[in-house]
């Protein structure tokens, strides 16, 4: 596509663009741009992490010539990690992280995607003993990466303008019911869950 060439020809620094926060704060209220900014600020996420991420994926380009557009946009991809826990309202404890995988799957297929989000998903259900619906949580976040049309093609800074929930009607990302029904039934449970392995570590003291 168009933007796709501007990706890797440009090319276009995602990491610059997400990492400006004073640029993401003129941005209206409700926008996907200012949900960013909270996330990343509530999360303790900063512009540096993302740069850092950026530069980790760099190759020698007179060395690798022929490879230097497919590391461009698998840096594009890896930066928009966080973003896509934005528009898929996925948290970053255990279990939205396997979500975001097979999201990540659906955007751009990658048997590691499918493996880590699968296997992810079953040691979480073996991990911590309860009747939250995981595997539901994880398939629906599958079928949406799939119905959702393919965020690298999409100027990321027209989306950043878009109100957040405008953009989840037009991108067919719908409401994570599964996930948000995991995390109610987890704390109805006396689960904390953003922190399963400590749930895990009481359980083992208690049997003690």
């Amino acid at each position: 596509t168009p933007y796709g060439r501007r990706v890797v020809t440009e090319p276009v620094k995602l990491e610059e663009i997400l990492g400006d926060r004073e640029a993401l704060r003129t941005y209206p209220e409700g926008s996907l741009a200012r949900a960013y900014l909270a996330f990343m600020e509530g999360e303790n996420l900063t512009p540096e992490g993302l740069r850092a991420a950026a530069e980790e994926a760099q190759i020698d380009y007179d060395a690798y010539p022929e490879f230097a557009e497919y590391m461009r946009l698998f840096m594009h991809l890896q930066v928009s990690h966080d973003l896509w826990h934005v528009l898929t309202g996925y948290g970053r404890d255990a279990l939205g992280e396997q979500c975001v995988l097979l999201f990540t799957h659906g955007q751009s297929p990658s048997q590691g995607h499918l493996l880590l989000g699968y296997a992810g998903s079953l040691h979480l259900k073996k991990l911590v003993k309860s009747r939250a619906p995981v595997m539901k949580a994880v398939r629906q976040a599958h079928r949406t990466g799939k119905a959702c049309p393919p965020l690298v093609e999409l100027s990321i800074r027209e989306l950043l303008v878009k109100n957040l929930e405008q953009a989840r009607a037009e991108l067919n990302i719908p409401e994570p019911h599964w996930y948000r029904e995991c995390h109610r039934i987890w704390r109805e449970e006396g689960i904390d869950p953003y922190d399963l392995l400590a749930q895990k570590q009481e359980t083992e003291l208690v049997s003690a």
